[in-house]
């Protein structure tokens, strides 16, 4: 009898350079099967993004970045950072499109959030304590 699920190893994270402690929920994400993104260490300490594009041979590409978590679009080039303002409530988000360097947006939430995720390829979900949120990309001060 065939086993009922056939699971192998599509990346080795730590192969490419990704520090071990990284491989936790909340610090790396995988909206589809096109990017990894890991919120990690680089090897002077610094914060640093690393983005691996599994649809482009496993390109893997790191930038310094601040920011707490990262998120990337399921299907184009562009990153989602979160990450807390000093001396304000909650957190903000911002977007940016990754080939042409361009900021496309940036929100303050009044709360935490607590979960994030792109509900589709111009729209991200921002979860607080208290409310749902839907930013769409194509709609100014959506």
């Amino acid at each position: 009898m065939a086993a009922p699920v056939n699971v192998q190893v599509a990346l080795d994270l730590a192969g490419q350079g990704v520090n071990a402690q990284s491989f936790r929920f909340g610090v790396t994400t995988m909206e589809s099967d096109k990017y990894i993104c890991v919120k990690d260490t680089g090897a002077d300490g610094s914060p640093q993004v690393v983005v691996i594009d599994m649809h482009n041979g496993n390109n893997v590409t790191k930038r310094p970045m601040k920011a707490e978590a990262t998120l990337m679009n399921p299907a184009e080039n562009i990153m989602a950072l979160k990450a807390v303002a000093e001396g304000q409530a909650g957190q903000f988000v911002q977007v940016f499109n990754l080939d042409t360097k361009a900021k496309l947006g940036v929100y303050q939430s009044p709360e935490n959030i607590v979960f994030w995720k792109w509900v589709t390829t111009r729209i991200l979900a921002l979860v607080t304590q208290t409310d749902v949120y839907h930013w769409n990309l194509d709609v100014a001060n959506s």
